[in-house]
């Protein structure tokens, strides 16, 4: 499976992928009378004008503060990174399945945990069962595993003829 992806430099996050395009909905800004509103403030706590080494020296002291957040969710995909130890790599999918926003103080109180290096690890047999659920052939599950081993051995031949 081919995905190819070209990046747009228009500020509203356009891109164009396999044909189809797609663009982030706008953030919603409340104004700045309503309480909790998007804030930031910059307040210079000491300014220097002079030049030291040619440099004029600031110290600035920012704050920033947010009222919600915007969650994306991205669907799994088969990958093409080499790094899992066996089986087929997964990666997530460039569009988003469910856009949603909530109150940064409610999703503080709920979120899960945040996990540890080694529970960020799929065994390779989840990682199947996910993929086939995507609706992945098994044909491109071990093609995929075939070409992260092709690309392992690739990069250990070439770093042993390095030596």
């Amino acid at each position: 499976m081919t995905m190819s992806t070209t990046y747009n430099d228009s500020p509203c996050g356009h891109y164009s992928d396999s044909e189809e395009s797609f663009e982030y909905p706008p953030l919603s800004r409340p104004s700045c009378q309503q309480s909790g509103c998007f804030k930031c403030s910059s307040n210079a706590t000491q300014a220097e004008s002079r030049f030291h080494g040619g440099l004029r020296s600031t110290r600035h002291r920012k704050s920033v503060s947010f009222d919600s957040i915007r969650i994306l969710e991205f669907p799994p995909a088969l990958g093409d990174n080499p790094s899992v130890r066996d089986g087929p790599p997964l990666t997530l999918s460039w569009r988003p399945q469910r856009i949603k926003e909530q109150r940064l103080d409610v999703y503080e109180i709920f979120r899960d945990r945040r996990r540890e290096r080694p529970d960020l690890f799929l065994p390779t047999s989840l990682r199947i069962k996910t993929l086939l659920l995507e609706g992945y052939t098994e044909e491109e599950l071990m093609d995929a595993s075939a070409e992260c081993v092709k690309v392992k051995r690739e990069r250990f031949v070439s770093a042993t003829n390095e030596l």
